[in-house]
């Protein structure tokens, strides 16, 4: 699978699918997923512009999303998003548990789990505020100056939601950095670059401590992060001295700016490699540490820095192998729900509220039972099924039809997947607010029945399959 790893977005869509287009011309290769890691900036029309934090002056009169959420144009390659500082808050909190935000654009929520032709892509959407980490979801639309900076805060839920998960995950997908990824590789290359820095790193505060705790929970394989601008790669080698992350974050949206990478994966034996990869030997000593703040990794008590720099996580180069645009053509993805994932919403969706005079009381929280498995199970099979590979799929195509723009029924179509509430997190005023948004938009949403939508749109998927 041939993967585009894009910055802060910043709106700047035709800018990354242009760029993409010229590369696969130039390359002989064909992208198959799109990953936007935050700031990317979904604006419908001029009242999401109100919603956004930031500078009158960044703000434009023309987002190029509209053009994709009107149907002017429409994205070619599977795109995926988290959410970052910088984001229309009214539109994503509606859909809290992901959802289409324009044909082939998917929102991965406040946070998710994945699985894309089996790889296992985990989104946490939003920076970390300690002041934030631990309140309630009490903003609602219409928001003031506070409200629409704290709404896009991390809160305590979503990491402890993810810190449950026991199967391997491959990917993480981020805004900020996990704290103290930066010293584990060129710091001193950071540094030249972003200077000012130097303060945050030295008092070990330039990222974020709560997914810190998710790298050394999780041992994914990759981690792509954005938000500071810059194009920065480590690798962080776990305490077992076997596992290894790979991280890189890139630069913003910007010609000349280093905002894109491709990285060609594959899965052997479970476990998620670029084609050209140099894997780490295992260590035997202790991983890097800030005694060791240039990146360089011990071993017998000698640096290794050509192993170091072999071990960089991206490479500055495009995908070589003439195979690749025939096969990447020659494949279908398909966006698919996590059993996992979906167990562990179930499991505790009741612990989220904006009622309860008192922060979360996230010591409840647990891991999903085997009944609360079995119950996914059983949903998911009411759902039609791809397979890849020898394993069952449940593709979330549902609403990457034109029933896109009804945010509404996409939350409430997932709400009714794992018979769940809906939930706490919307006052009535909001929730009046976006049902009246929604009539002005029933004008452009097609008369035929929705499911039927869906249904044409899956048999559509399957028939391309066979």
């Amino acid at each position: 699978m041939i993967v585009a790893v894009v910055g802060c977005t910043h709106g700047e869509l035709d800018l990354v699918y242009n760029s993409l287009n010229r590369l696969e011309e130039e390359n002989n290769f064909k992208v198959n997923l799109l990953i936007c890691c935050g700031d990317f900036q979904s604006i419908r029309y001029n009242l999401d512009n109100d919603c956004l934090n930031v500078p009158n002056k960044y703000k434009k009169e023309e987002n190029d999303f509209t053009k994709y959420f009107t149907g002017e144009k429409k994205a070619k390659i599977l795109t995926i998003f988290i959410g970052g500082n910088h984001e229309a808050m009214n539109v994503l909190k509606q859909l809290y548990y992901g959802g289409w935000v324009a044909p082939n654009i998917y929102y991965l929520g406040y946070s998710n789990v994945l699985n894309i032709n089996g790889i296992r892509i985990c989104g946490l959407s939003g920076i970390y505020k300690k002041y934030n980490f631990h309140k309630k979801y009490d903003e609602c639309y219409p928001y003031n100056d506070i409200s629409k900076v704290s709404a896009y805060h991390i809160r305590k839920y979503e990491i402890e939601k993810l810190k449950i998960l026991k199967d391997k995950v491959d990917i993480i997908v981020t805004h900020d950095w996990p704290n103290n990824i930066e010293k584990h590789g060129n710091l001193n290359e950071l540094l030249k670059w972003k200077s000012f820095f130097k303060e945050e790193i030295m008092s070990n505060t330039l990222g974020n401590p709560q997914t810190e705790i998710l790298l050394n929970k999780l041992k994914p394989t990759f981690w792509f992060a954005a938000h500071l601008h810059v194009k920065y790669s480590s690798i962080y080698i776990h305490s077992d001295k076997i596992n290894y992350t790979k991280f890189l974050s890139l630069d913003k949206a910007e010609p000349h700016r280093h905002f894109i990478q491709i990285l060609n994966f594959e899965k052997v034996e479970n476990c998620l490699r670029l084609k050209t990869d140099h894997i780490p030997r295992p260590l035997e000593s202790a991983p890097q540490n800030a005694d060791t703040p240039s990146g360089e990794v011990e071993k017998g008590g000698e640096v290794e820095k050509e192993e170091a720099k072999k071990d960089e996580a991206v490479k500055d180069e495009a995908v070589k192998d003439e195979a690749t645009k025939e096969e990447a053509e020659q494949e279908n993805y398909y966006l698919c729900y996590d059993i996992e994932w979906l167990a562990i919403i179930k499991a505790n969706h009741n612990l989220i509220s904006i009622n309860s005079d008192k922060n979360y009381n996230l010591e409840e929280l647990k891991y999903p039972t085997n009944e609360d498995f079995e119950f996914v199970k059983e949903k998911l099979k009411k759902l039609k099924q791809i397979s890849i590979n020898g394993k069952q799929y449940y593709p979330i195509h549902g609403y990457n039809t034109p029933n896109y723009k009804n945010l509404i029924e996409q939350r409430k179509y997932f709400l009714n997947l794992l018979d769940i509430e809906e939930l706490n997190i919307y006052n009535d005023y909001e929730l009046n607010f976006f049902n009246e948004e929604l009539k002005k938009f029933n004008q452009q949403l097609p008369q035929e029945n929705s499911q039927n939508l869906i249904e044409q749109e899956i048999d559509s998927c399957l028939n391309e399959q066979n």
